[in-house]
């Protein structure tokens, strides 16, 4: 079995958001120290994502996903209203690469042992370069006996990748169904077309970007110029090649026999030479990222691919509306008389366009 160094999970990541960086990845830019580097990202949404998607070790508040109104969470606008000064300044991100033992596990002690020779090494590169105290730290779970990066940051990683080829990707509970949860989903659909239109997306987006535009005004990437088609992706993320089989059962023994997605996709490090029947890969190593084609063999049900956009549709209606406070909720829909759970399907019922209408007027005013 293959080993990766630490010293080589940390080039792997270098090269892999440098990649992403050149082929147009807004918001994000990198230092390199000596040894070490950091992802630097600048902006409420970056932030936002940053903190959805990445786990550092302790220091920072998890942010709720931003679900939709008058559910049991919070909003992006009520992190933002605590602490604006969080969102607006520049973020840093180091990433410190953990290995366990073959069974994964490693002992408290050793734990913080290597986490300060780590942060001492790092203090030492960024001096006079950034305070310390404002780096965040992304532990990386990496195995003794395999080729493994954390599952998270492979998440982020096919997240940003999907934005720079004009996808709208991110995790949307309403397109699960019962007894399963696939990792990720990416579209290309009139909802991507119109959030163009109406100039509040400059291309490729995450979806939980969009419960910021009352404070960003306009958020996306890269794309927005590209010959507009309908597609959709199920993804699977594995953080290794042994681990991979999970992953790779789901998507061809559930997902893609729904009938519901043009394509699978299996997004794990280091396995360019992964040859699979009807699934693609999206993998990444010490020379970058690398996107690995093969013939869909699976039949699509044009009922089922229908249901799957009316169910992007609710979802995206459901981040929007995180955009507006309860007078603005009003304008849409009668409150009066009305449970939570019945203000919440009203939205729902609601026309995209109508939604678009409050957004643009509340983007314009703010």
């Amino acid at each position: 079995m293959v080993t990766i160094s630490s010293e080589e999970i940390e080039k792997t990541l270098l090269k892999t958001f440098s990649t992403l960086i050149k082929e147009g990845l807004k918001g994000y830019e990198l230092i390199e120290l000596g040894k070490h580097f950091l992802l630097k990202s600048q902006g409420p949404s970056a932030a936002y994502i940053n903190n959805l998607y990445l786990t550092d070790f302790g220091k920072r508040e998890k942010f709720e996903r931003p679900y939709g109104p008058y559910c049991e969470t919070k909003q992006f606008l009520d992190y933002y209203k605590e602490n604006p000064k969080y969102f607006d300044e520049p973020h840093f991100m180091a990433f410190f690469p953990l290995e366990y033992n073959s069974k994964w596990r490693v002992s408290s002690s050793t734990i913080s042992k290597r986490r300060r020779v780590f942060m001492d090494e790092l203090k030492q590169e960024c001096e006079d370069m950034v305070p310390f105290e404002k780096i965040d730290i992304i532990e990386i779970g990496t195995s003794a006996v395999t080729e493994t990066i954390s599952e998270d940051v492979g998440f982020f990683i096919a997240a940003q990748y999907f934005k720079n080829q004009g996808y709208l990707v991110g995790l949307l509970p309403e397109l699960s169904w019962s007894g399963s949860e696939p990792d990720l989903f990416a579209f290309q659909s009139p909802i991507v077309e119109r959030l163009l239109l109406r100039r509040l997306i400059t291309g490729g987006v995450i979806a939980e970007e969009l419960a910021t535009l009352r404070i960003c005004k306009r958020i996306g990437g890269k794309g927005g110029e590209r010959a507009f088609k309908q597609e959709a992706f199920v993804i699977e993320v594995e953080p290794s090649m042994t681990r991979s089989g999970g992953g790779l059962k789901q998507l061809q023994g559930q997902y893609l026999k729904s009938g519901k997605f043009d394509r699978g996709l299996l997004v794990t490090p280091f396995r360019r030479d992964y040859q699979i029947t009807g699934v693609d890969v999206l993998t990444f190593d010490t020379d970058g990222i690398a996107y690995i084609s093969h013939e869909a063999e699976h039949g699509i049900s044009e009922e089922q691919v229908a249901k799957v956009f009316g169910q992007l549709e609710r979802s995206v209606k459901k981040l929007l509306i995180n955009n507006l406070y309860q007078d603005e909720i009003a304008n849409l829909v009668d409150l009066r008389g009305k449970t939570a759970y019945q203000v919440y399907k009203a939205l729902e019922e609601l026309r995209l366009e109508i939604i678009l209408d409050e957004i643009c007027k509340v983007t314009e005013k703010t």
